[in-house]
């Protein structure tokens, strides 16, 4: 078992006990209820079926290919209390294809934050990232690199194509954890920057 489904699996499993802690005085019927109300992976949502982009709430898209890393971002951002609904594309031409679809659709809007991973199947993070900053509406949006990789040169990728982390994949729960501080915080500059622009 590789170390993404071992920690995922931690971290499901310390979910669901504090959880069903909380509700043992309910009964076995709502931990049950509980127990299947807890999100796991969906294969579909590399196929765009997870978001209706047409929905004005923000989101933030993240390009995994890796099931095991999708749902430790999921965690990263639900323990830091972030509640923007987050779209999954599991390779970089779905990535590529998602960016040209809001450029052609004015209807459409794009992510408040892009997490992207370097090495992509079909498509790879470097090319993912010129298509992102060639959009004509999506080129300003914030990018947090995310890869296993500690290489000079994905580092220099990342530089070169403006991303504004670089945030390589730790080997330990608590530190993978420390990914919804940097989304936070982000988000945050973001929001300040805007405040202050419109007045």
């Amino acid at each position: 078992m590789g170390l993404r489904k071992c920690l995922w699996r931690e971290q499901k499993g310390i979910r669901r006990r504090r959880e069903v802690g909380a509700l043992t005085s309910r009964g076995a019927s709502s931990i049950s209820k509980l127990l299947r109300r807890l999100p796991t992976y969906d294969a579909n949502v590399g196929a765009g079926r997870m978001l209706n982009l047409g929905d004005r709430s923000e989101y933030i898209l993240l390009a995994e290919d890796n099931s095991a890393d999708v749902e430790l971002v999921r965690e990263a951002l639900a323990d830091r209390a972030i509640t923007h609904k987050l779209h999954v594309v599991d390779d970089g031409e779905r990535a590529m294809d998602f960016i040209q679809r809001i450029d052609r659709d004015s209807t459409l809007h794009c992510p408040k934050l892009f997490l992207l991973d370097l090495h992509l199947p079909k498509r790879d993070g470097e090319e993912v990232l010129r298509c992102l900053r060639a959009s004509e509406r999506c080129r300003q949006t914030p990018v947090v690199v995310l890869t296993s990789s500690d290489s000079p040169s994905d580092r220099e990728t990342a530089t070169r194509n403006a991303a504004l982390h670089y945030f390589r994949k730790p080997s330990t729960l608590e530190q993978y954890m420390q990914l919804g501080d940097v989304v936070k915080n982000i988000i945050a500059l973001d929001a300040r920057a805007r405040t202050e622009f419109a007045s």
